[in-house]
């Protein structure tokens, strides 16, 4: 045996006992548990933006006759979340035809229809039917949480419905208090021709929680009764409103405040581009 082979023995030894140790195991099993570990958590991170990429590719790669089959499978039923998402996600050219086609199941929509069409009103700076639509939609809400049977129900909605409502719509209405009442006898007409029917199992299901309790939504045969009352009740405000501030006689020229906070993209519009559209 050579001299540089008896060097090499001990080094050879050295390393092959440190192999052996139970601490260079233990080592090892550890760093594979960490990288493991950092792996699934990884996963767990990306996983839900992932998944929601791929719905929101699913769903905008669909035809646009697909509403009609959302509509047909959903609109009728108490979850029209996939009816919503899948409207939010198409191209804002199939607006005008999705709108229609939803309106025309007016009575049964989920109020959360109501707000998207404010959002995509308010993209095309048509103001007063983004107002519109918002208040619209917030009166069907507040209908639905007078159907859940809680004592609170109406007070939980509120604050939500406050928080549904646009900076930009305050500030207009601010500046125009007269448009107030003129919403608010066009969300009265627009219940009148298309008198809600919807089922508000969702919104209840969510005050429910918000209350921590078990309770009885109204039944069916008693939404009429509660439909009317909540007009009566808006109708009489509505009187009281027209003594203190006169209605709009003629439909305003709007334009979105400087430095308004939105929900919807307007950065492609004219800030001076007045509302082409009156209340109807």
């Amino acid at each position: 045996m050579t001299d540089k082979q008896n060097k090499a023995e001990p080094a050879t030894s050295t390393k092959d006992k440190l192999k052996a140790s139970w601490e260079y195991r233990s080592g090892k099993f550890v760093l594979r548990i960490v990288a493991a570990l950092f792996f699934f958590s990884y996963l767990a991170a990306t996983m839900p933006s992932a998944w929601a990429w791929a719905w929101a590719s699913y769903y905008k790669n669909q035809p646009p006759s697909q509403i009609d089959t959302l509509i047909e499978k959903h609109v009728n039923t108490s979850d029209q979340s996939k009816i919503m998402g899948w409207i939010q996600l198409r191209p804002a050219e199939e607006r005008a035809s999705i709108q229609e086609k939803l309106l025309a199941h007016s009575p049964v929509l989920d109020s959360y229809a109501f707000l998207i069409f404010s959002d995509w009103a308010l993209e095309k700076r048509e103001l007063q039917d983004a107002i519109f639509w918002n208040f619209m939609g917030r009166y069907r809400l507040r209908y639905d949480a007078l159907r859940c049977g809680t004592p609170n129900a109406v007070e939980n909605i509120k604050g939500l419905a406050e928080l549904l409502s646009y900076d930009v719509f305050e500030k207009i209405l601010t500046q125009h208090p007269g448009l107030v009442p003129v919403m608010i006898k066009r969300v009265l007409d627009y219940d009148a021709n298309h008198p809600a029917e919807n089922d508000p199992t969702g919104i209840c299901n969510f005050i429910y929680n918000l209350e921590k309790g078990n309770f009885a939504m109204v039944r069916r045969e008693e939404w009429p009764p509660v439909r009317h009352t909540l007009r009566a009740v808006t109708e009489y405000n509505l009187k009281m409103m027209a003594q203190s501030i006169p209605a709009e006689e003629t439909s305003p020229a709007l334009s979105l405040p400087e430095h308004s906070e939105t929900g919807a993209d307007t950065s492609n519009s004219d800030d001076n581009n007045p509302d082409s559209k009156g209340a109807e």
